[in-house]
């Protein structure tokens, strides 16, 4: 089963190869951003690309099988340019970009950070030069902060530093990485879960899970061993029989999965080898989410590639038992009867999945409305929804605006003019990135529509009752119910999975005008 890992990771090694300026003699050698240094279709590199030297140095350094690029020099001598060039193109203090000039990105600067360290680690690399550039920036990591609570990037920080203390002996860089560590655990919920911007993310918690275990590898603190456990606890609900994991429910709509810490817990958390297991079915039906573009595949290669290093030969899947399990806090909800398995987000609307036995019956991302004017919005927005106590089940809410937002020439040019203006500033390119996580992620508008939704859960399958009613004046011109609806930006959300064949439901014109009438709309659901 282990090398399903490898299905997964090595296929990617010729696509990074590719994203690479391999020309010893161009100015951007050891570029991984190919939109910059080959389209020119960029005018910065992205920091974040500079991550691809850590799947290099794993292939430079370890006989997985079949593996062509074991010991083979020009790859080492890649992971040192690669780390070389991210010095040349970051900002003075460090850090580096991500998605545009100036932005000083906490979670590139991090992830690369890592990236680098581990490089150096494990290809005895120790030239002064890099070392000095990696304090550089791991001073920067620890010296700034980052608005919204995204756990996985001060995990990763945490993890960068520890591993910059073993390169350097500097104990500054432990305490340090102690600190970031201390600030994961107090966003911990008492559910077991990790913040994620507005709540629960089941694929960032893979993540988060990833690095926290790799920090306790190293440190072996038995406070951060039961925090994990506790966080495996609430994902083992959320890691559907397919094993798939999260998706549209999560507050960032991530089907991620990182299971290297699946892996190092194995041994002293029993959950994780039923997790881990139920993951490698899915590799192995087919069922793992494509994120094969050309930014953030880099997290998921060089997981799966420790995931073989260091596999634990566990057997324990006893499969999906029956349970009931309500985590109010998250706004997630999971239930096993018979052989039907049910999770529902309240928080985001009542979307729900629904399986019999490891075969996804239906996936809901919500409803989606268009006005007569054009507009759109949404059920499935995180916000404080109404349910009854006594059935969580049962729940009311309003839909939300929802509008996808493009570049043009004239914004891009406001755009880049303000930053080279202001940019330069670093509590400036705090507040654009604050701006921006408003107007992508975080900030909504009440639409002149809310709905009530009802489930009940049988051991002959899911009924799903819902009613819309039109508050305002407007008309609507069309009603879908949707099965993958993403309405926020999110880099690693929108990635292609097999499940994703359901079909979107588009109501008829009868439907339609009976809504604009009546004001309102009954919808009756029957999933066996």
């Amino acid at each position: 089963m282990k090398d399903l890992y490898l299905k997964i990771a090595m296929r990617q090694i010729p696509r990074i190869l590719t994203l690479a300026d391999r020309d010893v003699t161009s100015p951007t050698y050891g570029c991984f951003d190919r939109e910059y240094w080959h389209y020119g279709t960029a005018d910065f590199p992205c920091g974040m690309s500079q991550e691809f030297v850590l799947p290099l140095a794993l292939v430079y350094s370890h006989e997985f099988m079949q593996n062509p690029y074991y010991k083979q020099e020009i790859i080492k001598d890649l992971v040192i340019a690669g780390i070389r060039f991210a010095e040349k193109s970051s900002h003075c203090d460090g850090s580096c970009d991500d998605y545009f000039p100036f932005e000083r990105a906490y979670g590139a600067t991090a992830f690369s950070l890592y990236a680098f360290a581990e490089s150096c680690r494990l290809l005895g690399i120790k030239d002064a030069k890099i070392i000095a550039f990696l304090e550089k920036r791991g001073k920067w990591l620890f010296s700034h902060s980052e608005s919204g609570k995204l756990t996985n990037h001060h995990a990763i920080a945490g993890l960068s530093l520890l591993i910059l203390w073993q390169l350097t002996g500097k104990e500054n860089y432990r305490e340090e990485a102690l600190n970031k560590i201390k600030l994961c655990l107090s966003w911990q919920s008492d559910e077991g879960w990790f913040s994620e911007y507005e709540g629960s993310d089941p694929g960032y918690l893979t993540m988060t899970v990833d690095f926290l275990a790799k920090a306790y590898s190293i440190i072996k603190d038995i406070s951060l061993l039961e925090s994990l456990r506790k966080a495996l606890e609430f994902l083992d609900c959320f890691v559907y029989p397919d094993g798939t994991c999260g998706g549209e429910l999560g507050s960032r709509d991530t089907y991620i999965f990182m299971p290297h810490g699946l892996e190092l817990l194995s041994k002293e958390c029993p959950v994780a080898v039923e997790i881990k297991t139920r993951y490698l079915r899915s590799i192995e039906n087919g069922l793992a989410t494509n994120y094969e573009d050309n930014r953030i595949f880099g997290h998921m290669t060089y997981s799966h590639l420790f995931s073989w290093i260091d596999y634990c030969d566990l057997k324990r899947n006893s499969g999906y038992r029956q349970f009931r399990k309500q985590f109010p806090e998250a706004g997630l909800y999971a239930e096993k009867k018979g052989m039907y398995f049910f999770a529902v987000s309240p928080s985001k609307g009542g979307i729900f999945k629904v399986f019999r036995d490891e075969k996804l019956i239906h996936t809901d991302s919500g409803f989606l409305c268009e006005f007569s004017n054009g507009k759109i919005c949404v059920s499935n927005r995180v916000s404080e929804r109404i349910h009854s106590e006594t059935d969580p089940y049962r729940i009311k809410g309003d839909f939300y605006y929802y509008k996808r937002r493009l570049m043009s020439p004239p914004k891009q040019v406001v755009f880049r003019l303000m930053l080279m203006i202001l940019g330069p500033f670093p509590y400036i390119s705090r507040m654009f990135r604050k701006v921006l996580q408003k107007a992508l992620i975080t900030g909504k508008r009440k639409a002149p529509v809310s709905f009530e939704r009802k489930f009940v859960l049988g051991k002959d399958g899911l009924v799903v009752k819902d009613l819309i009613f039109l508050t305002g004046a407007k008309n609507i011109t069309r009603l879908y119910s949707t099965t993958d609806k993403v309405s926020i930006y999110i880099a690693m959300a929108e990635c292609f999975n097999k499940n994703m064949l359901l079909k979107w439901r588009q109501f008829a014109e009868d439907d339609i005008k009976n809504l604009n009438v009546a004001r309102k709309l009954e919808i009756t659901r029957r999933f066996e």
